[in-house]
């Protein structure tokens, strides 16, 4: 059986959750890993026991013949690494959120509709049991008609990012929220089908980390 062969782009935190879940699929197997920091590549590679590791995805994608590319990097990177590895014939999965801009995630679809290759992006809460659950029984008429739906996110001050001033989630646009806003977002687009539009948006702060200009978000859509 001609298992998927793996390549993973970006060795920081995430990567090490993507990796342990793919060592899962026995049709699958990471023959490659990547990051601009090298011995990041290298530390990923040794700690996993990958084959070989890389400092660049032109590099990797000239030297392993691979099936999927799982992109682990920082959101701003993820779409000329995206099209670099459609344009080269191989499968996308892009760690969320997909892009920053609409700009970039145009550029995405656009390749794709090119290039015919797979892409998708990780949206793992829909896979969360009380997801699944709340899903089972919205379908089976349990819960009656759906009129609204509403998720909060909570944080406390130890998150991981927030947390750390150097974290890059603080040099996006919008922060820790960019880096995690989408979990709700396709949350909603799941429950209530279409595409919600925004009526509010509001934020404040009331923590004392001096880095974040707000920690506490409210959107209103419908």
């Amino acid at each position: 059986m001609h298992k998927l062969d793996i390549a993973i782009v970006g060795c920081g935190y995430v990567a090490n959750d993507h990796i342990k879940a793919w060592q899962k699929v026995k049709e699958a197997r990471i023959v490659a890993v990547s990051d601009v920091n090298e011995n990041a590549a290298k530390k990923a590679a040794e700690t996993w026991k990958v084959p070989r590791y890389f400092s660049n995805l032109t590099d990797l994608l000239a030297k392993s013949d691979v099936d999927v590319v799982d992109i682990c990097t920082p959101p701003q990177f993820h779409a000329d690494l995206a099209v670099e590895a459609m344009k080269a014939d191989v499968n996308v999965v892009i760690e969320k959120p997909m892009t920053m801009t609409v700009k970039d995630a145009e550029k995405i679809v656009g390749c794709q509709k090119a290039t015919k290759v797979k892409v998708g992006v990780i949206h793992n809460w829909l896979f969360d049991y009380p997801v699944l659950k709340a899903d089972l029984l919205i379908k089976r008429g349990k819960l009656g008609e759906v009129y609204g739906f509403e998720v909060e996110v909570l944080h406390t001050k130890h998150d991981l990012m927030a947390a750390n001033e150097k974290h890059w989630c603080h040099t996006l646009v919008g922060g820790r929220f960019s880096e995690m806003l989408v979990h709700p977002v396709y949350l909603i687009r799941h429950f209530l089908a279409g595409e919600p539009t925004v009526q509010d948006v509001r934020v404040s702060k009331v923590g004392s980390y001096g880095w974040m200009r707000s920690d506490e978000l409210c959107a209103i859509f419908k």
